[in-house]
């Protein structure tokens, strides 16, 4: 579940409080909300992805981030901590840190009960004001189903598939590589 704070604080006061903090938050232009605790299923999923793309993008110039490093939306104000996030060229961090992206072209969110809803809606919007953005994946915990949703580069037009089928590959136009829905998934008890 996510709690929003009980008042506005700037990027600098969230700064600081995530350096001293046990668990993550996410900043939305100045109200902070927990993230919601992650499953077994949750970690698996992100951990296959990330590892199927540190594989496949190790010879190219892209870079491939866990959920250690933040995502700054500079347009929004939103701060927050994608399962996977990749960028293709030179990576962009803030004030010399780098721990804050700025131009992810690949996002990667494993859904949660408690945060399925935004990931899907508001977070959404938030992240389209990425230029660099060409890539959405939403990756469902509890049963075989991804939604990828893409642009061609300096559009502004997102397009999407659904994807639920282990034997289904997603090509990711952006990264130019494919992921087979079983890496995904593997290891991953799933509910129907």
């Amino acid at each position: 579940m996510v709690y929003p704070a009980k008042h506005f604080i700037t990027p600098e006061e969230y700064l600081t409080l995530e350096e001293m903090a046990q668990t993550n938050h996410e900043d939305v232009n100045g109200l902070i909300y927990d993230l919601a605790v992650t499953s077994r299923n949750h970690i698996f999923i992100a951990g296959n992805i990330y590892m199927a793309l540190r594989s496949r993008l190790d010879p190219t110039p892209c870079e491939v981030y866990s959920s250690d490093v933040r995502v700054l939306v500079q347009a929004n104000g939103l701060y927050t901590y994608p399962d996977v996030s990749v960028v293709c060229g030179t990576p962009e961090f803030i004030h010399r840190q780098t721990d804050t992206l700025l131009n992810p072209t690949l996002i990667v969110e494993v859904l949660s009960p408690s945060t399925a809803a935004y990931d899907r809606g508001q977070k959404f919007e938030l992240y389209k004001a990425l230029t660099s953005l060409r890539d959405y994946l939403l990756v469902e915990q509890d049963r075989v189903a991804v939604e990828y949703f893409s642009r061609a580069k300096g559009s502004r037009k997102w397009s999407g598939q659904t994807f639920a089928e282990r034997k289904q590959a997603i090509s990711l136009r952006a990264v130019g590589c494919e992921l087979p829905l079983r890496e995904k998934y593997r290891k991953v008890e799933l509910s129907g």
